[in-house]
C-alpha cells in the first residue's frame, strides 16, 4: 500500500468529517466521515463551492471565507440544505493553510458529529454568534444578555463605572443586581482592589453595625481584645456594595450617611474617626420612594445614594435573554455534574414562554434541576415551568384528595379542601423561596404567610 493510499484510508476512518476548500471556496478534498455526516456521494460533494452556496442562501454563514480573510481559525456552525430541502447541521472548526508568504492556499474544516456534536451543542445549540462567545468570556461571566434593554443597561453601567459617584441598582429579586454591581466594580478604577459585599437583610442590627463599622478592644462584651476593622474599612480604595439597603435601621442609616458626608469612619468604642475612601454601590428590590414616604428610610440618605440609578428589568420583560442564559447555565451545570445534556427547540420555546417570577435565579435553579434529574441527553420538560406553583395541586391530587372515596368521606368539605390546598401550596412555595419572595409570588403580606405557616405547622420545618 502506498503512503498516499494509507493516508487516505486513515482520513476516511477518522471520527471527524474533514473537507478542504481552495481560495475560491471550492471543495478540493472530502473524507468519508464527512460524506456520511451530510449523506452525500463524493462526486456531489466535490463540486460544491461554499462562496456560491452562501450567495444563493443555501448556507447561513460562510465561515471558510471568514477564515481566508482573517487568516485565523474559527468556530464553524452552519445549516446546509440539499437540493431536496433536507437540512444538515454541521459544527466544527475551520483553519487556514498558508504558503511560505503567509497567504491562504486552502481552508481545512473539521466537522464534529454524533457525540462531539452533542457536546458542542451544549454551548452552541442553534445558530450561535461570535458575540455570545464574547459575552461568556466576559469579566463577569454571569453577565449574559441579548435583549435591547440589557444592552442599554450595560452601556449605562460602563459609563457609570468611570466615575466615583454612588450608584443605586433597583430591580426585582433574582434579576442579578449583585452581578451588575461586580461588573461596575471590575470596570472602574477601583477594580484592582476589593469588592466588599454585604446583605443588609441577613444580620440583626447590632451585629450588622459592628460588621460595618468595626470596634475597638473592650467596646462590648465578647469583643476581640485586639479590636476589629469593619467592612467599610476593608473596602478602602475599593467598592462597598450594600445589598437590600432598605433593610438598614434608621439608626444605621444615619451612621452610614455621616460616613458618606464626612468621608470618615469611626469604630464602635473609638474616640476618633479616620478618613476613608471607597466607591459605594447599593441595591434594593423595594421602592425607596415609598419607604421615604412611610418614614422607614431617610430622605437625605436616599438622595445621597440615588445619584446614578440603574434598573434591571424582570426576566419576563426580556425573553430574548432567556435562551442565552439557558445555554450558559446548561453548559455550567453539565460541566459541574459531568453530564451531557441538550435543550431541544421545544424546550427553549417553553422556557421563553414562562414568566419566571423568580427571574434569573429561578431559571438557573430550574436548569440545574433539569440537568440533575433528567435521564435523557435531550432535555424535554417532564412538567412545564408554568406548573411550578401548581405542583402542590398535583401533589394534592396524588394524595387522593379529589377521588371518589374522598368525596364520600364524612369530614370532606369545601373548607377542609381549601385549607389542604393552601397548606400544600405554602409548603411548596416556601421550599423554593424565602419569606420575602414567597410573599411577592403569592401576592400577600409576609405577616400573612408567617401566620398561616404557624397555623399549618410548617414553621417547624423552617
Amino acid at each position: 500500500m502506498s503512503d498516499a493510499a494509507l493516508y487516505e484510508m486513515m482520513l476516511d476512518n477518522m471520527v471527524f468529517g474533514i473537507f478542504v476548500t481552495d481560495k475560491n471556496g471550492s471543495v478540493t478534498y472530502v473524507n468519508q466521515s464527512m460524506l456520511d455526516l451530510v449523506d452525500m456521494e463524493r462526486a456531489a460533494f466535490m463540486v460544491l463551492n461554499f462562496d456560491e452556496m452562501y450567495r444563493e442562501g443555501l448556507i447561513k454563514r460562510n465561515i471558510t471565507k471568514s477564515v481566508r480573510e482573517s487568516k485565523k481559525p474559527a468556530f464553524l456552525s452552519n445549516t446546509y440544505y440539499t437540493d431536496e430541502g433536507k437540512a444538515h447541521k454541521i459544527i466544527g472548526f475551520s483553519s487556514p493553510i498558508l504558503d511560505e508568504n503567509g497567504d491562504v492556499l486552502y481552508v481545512m474544516s473539521m466537522i464534529m458529529g454524533h457525540l462531539q456534536e452533542l457536546l458542542m451543542s451544549v454551548w452552541m445549540e442553534g445558530e450561535s454568534t461570535d458575540r455570545e462567545l464574547k459575552q461568556i468570556g466576559d469579566k463577569s461571566p454571569d453577565l449574559i444578555y441579548e435583549s435591547a434593554s440589557m444592552k442599554r443597561l450595560i452601556a449605562q453601567a460602563k459609563r457609570v463605572s468611570k466615575v466615583d459617584t454612588a450608584v443605586l441598582i433597583t430591580g426585582e429579586s433574582g434579576t442579578g443586581k449583585s452581578v451588575l454591581a461586580r461588573y461596575i466594580h471590575n470596570e472602574s478604577r477601583f477594580g484592582s482592589h476589593e469588592l466588599v459585599e454585604v446583605n443588609c437583610a441577613a444580620f440583626p442590627e447590632t451585629l450588622l453595625e459592628s460588621m460595618l463599622f468595626g470596634y475597638e478592644k473592650g467596646a462590648f462584651t465578647g469583643a476581640l481584645a485586639t479590636g476589629k476593622p469593619g467592612l467599610i474599612e476593608t473596602a478602602e480604595n475599593g467598592t462597598l456594595f450594600l445589598d437590600e439597603i432598605d433593610s438598614l435601621s434608621l439608626n444605621l442609616q444615619g451612621k452610614l450617611l455621616k460616613v458618606l458626608e464626612e468621608k470618615k469612619v469611626q469604630r464602635i468604642g473609638a474616640l476618633k474617626s479616620r478618613e476613608i475612601r471607597f466607591r459605594l454601590i447599593t441595591a434594593t428590590n423595594a421602592v425607596l420612594e415609598h419607604k421615604v414616604a412611610e418614614k422607614t428610610f431617610r430622605a437625605d440618605l436616599y438622595y445621597r445614594i440615588n445619584v446614578l440609578p440603574l434598573t434591571i428589568s424582570p426576566l419576563w420583560e426580556r425573553p430574548e435573554d432567556i435562551r442565552i442564559l439557558s445555554k450558559y447555565f446548561l453548559a455550567m451545570f453539565c460541566k459541574r455534574y459531568d453530564k451531557i445534556k441538550l435543550l431541544t427547540p421545544t424546550a427553549y420555546k417553553d422556557l421563553t414562554a414562562y414568566h419566571w417570577p423568580g427571574n434569573v435565579r429561578e431559571l438557573k435553579n430550574f436548569i440545574e434541576r433539569l440537568v440533575i434529574m433528567s435521564d435523557n441527553e435531550k432535555l424535554e420538560f417532564v412538567y412545564f415551568p408554568e406548573l411550578f406553583l401548581h405542583e402542590s395541586a398535583r401533589q394534592v391530587n396524588e394524595n387522593h384528595l379529589f377521588n371518589e372515596d374522598t368525596f364520600k368521606a364524612s369530614d370532606f368539605s369545601l373548607k377542609t379542601s381549601v385549607e389542604n390546598y393552601e397548606k400544600a401550596l405554602l409548603a411548596f412555595v416556601l421550599s423554593q423561596y424565602g419569606l420575602g419572595e414567597a410573599s411577592e409570588i403569592l401576592k400577600v403580606d409576609p405577616s400573612t404567610i408567617t401566620r398561616k405557616r404557624h397555623k399549618y405547622g410548617l414553621d417547624k420545618n423552617a
